[in-house]
């Protein structure tokens, strides 16, 4: 995972680029290697996987496709397991669009995990959300 120990340091960030010119057009893409944290500088996120590919066709009019996503960890420590995990992807294409999201446990007792908030809530509080976690997409 990448850190960024220096908080502001953007040097740390590692990204893959690809650049692809055809008979059907061009295609661009960058993705993020690994996690950044602090994001921003906020101790309690961080960001990864972050990823945008956008295709232009003359064929098909100009801009026929975007992908976009990437995970947002949040918790006072974003590296421990104990942190919330969210992991967002959409994409605009001209035959389809599809969105896909999810989130690992997140209850009302595990938000206050992530941020270490010594509180135990009752069982049937504390577990009141999504303990096995949540995910939604359509295509």
């Amino acid at each position: 995972a990448l850190v960024d120990t220096t908080k502001g340091n953007y040097n740390n960030l590692e990204f893959d680029c690809y650049v692809r010119l055809g008979l059907t057009g061009l295609i661009l893409s960058v993705t993020m290697k690994g996690y950044w944290v602090p994001a921003f500088g906020l101790d309690f996120l961080g960001l990864g996987y972050a990823h945008a590919k956008i295709d232009f066709s003359p064929e098909l009019g100009g801009f026929p496709g975007l992908d976009i996503g990437g995970s947002i960890l949040l918790g006072s420590d974003p590296t421990s397991s104990k942190s919330i995990n969210i992991t967002i992807n959409v994409g605009f294409f001209p035959d389809y669009d599809y969105f896909y999201g999810s989130v690992n446990k997140l209850t009302f007792q595990s938000v206050l995990d992530a941020f270490s908030v010594n509180v135990q809530l009752p069982r049937v509080l504390g577990d009141t959300g999504f303990p096995d976690g949540l995910l939604a997409s359509f295509a």
